[in-house]
């Protein structure tokens, strides 16, 4: 597990917010609102149609993972010729479930490799194809719906207002409210959505990342330290609240979908990339 480090000085100690001239600038985070990152780039902003603008993952990123699964199903083939072979040859006598459940029984010796290493690629197999069948967009901009998301559906606003409106023998709110309304970063532990209406402004901010491993290749042991930048895009809402947009290595790219999603969101772009903060992967980021 890589160290958690902690730095004697926060972005605010660095940067002045109030440089542009908005209060809620001055009252939003200027840490990483997600942690960790990427050194290249992994998504992108693709306009779809007038009204609607969503985040994919790049091409690269598509072409990795397509490559990976047909690695798999070749290995896949592979092993099952050989499996099938093994057991036809076997004079056992025992049925075709009994010599399935007979090499069970023996995985892990040295006597039997072929069916560990099937059921192996069998589950790497099938965890890539999840992971193809959820490389859908990562977010989406609809101003039909007046709404942004992260995720493969837009969130059903009736429903979630229904699931949080208090009875009216309890006034205390749900706790599904605080999920939705009350915390501010995203990636499973805090906000996925926002409407149109409440995205006060984007930023752009920086975090310096540093992953640590164990190098044991030679004689002596001795850890590795890899360093890189990770940019991200955050929307800012009302009430300073962030939800990440985008979150990889390349600055470049990043400013140009981000002022391309200003622009459609006619918001202003808060850029501030250099005040971000540094991380080793694994630390916890600040609550927005």
């Amino acid at each position: 597990m890589p160290r958690k480090k902690k730095r004697s000085t926060t972005a605010k100690d660095q940067f002045d917010p109030s440089c542009f001239g908005d209060p809620i600038a001055e009252k939003a985070k200027w840490t990483p609102a997600v942690k960790g990152g990427t050194n290249s780039r992994t998504q992108r902003l693709v306009r779809v149609s007038p009204d609607r603008v969503e985040v994919r993952w790049t091409w690269l990123c598509k072409a990795g993972a397509c490559f990976f699964v047909l690695l798999c199903l070749v290995l896949m083939y592979v092993a099952s010729t050989r499996l099938v072979s093994d057991l036809q040859a076997d004079s056992s006598g025992r049925s075709l479930p009994g010599k399935i459940m007979f090499r069970l029984d023996r995985i892990g010796t040295k006597h039997d490799t072929v069916l560990p290493v099937f059921i192996c690629l069998s589950a790497l197999t099938v965890a890539s194809l999840v992971l193809l069948h959820f490389s859908r967009p990562t977010a989406c901009c609809d101003k039909r719906k007046g709404l942004f998301w992260r995720g493969r559906k837009a969130p059903d606003l009736a429903r979630v207002e229904a699931t949080i409106k208090p009875s009216p023998s309890n006034t205390k709110p749900r706790k599904t409210e605080a999920f939705f309304h009350f915390e501010g970063s995203s990636k499973g532990t805090g906000r996925n959505w926002a409407k149109l209406e409440d995205i006060h402004a984007l930023q752009i901010i920086s975090e310096y990342c540093r992953i640590k491993s164990a190098d044991t290749s030679g004689s002596t042991s001795r850890t590795t330290t890899r360093a890189f930048f990770s940019h991200e895009l955050n929307l800012v809402l009302e009430d300073a609240k962030r939800i990440n947009v985008i979150d990889h290595g390349n600055l470049t790219k990043l400013r140009k979908d981000a002022q391309a999603l200003a622009e459609f969101l006619e918001k202003p772009l808060w850029d501030a990339p250099e005040f971000g903060q540094e991380w080793d992967v694994g630390q916890q980021p600040d609550p927005t």
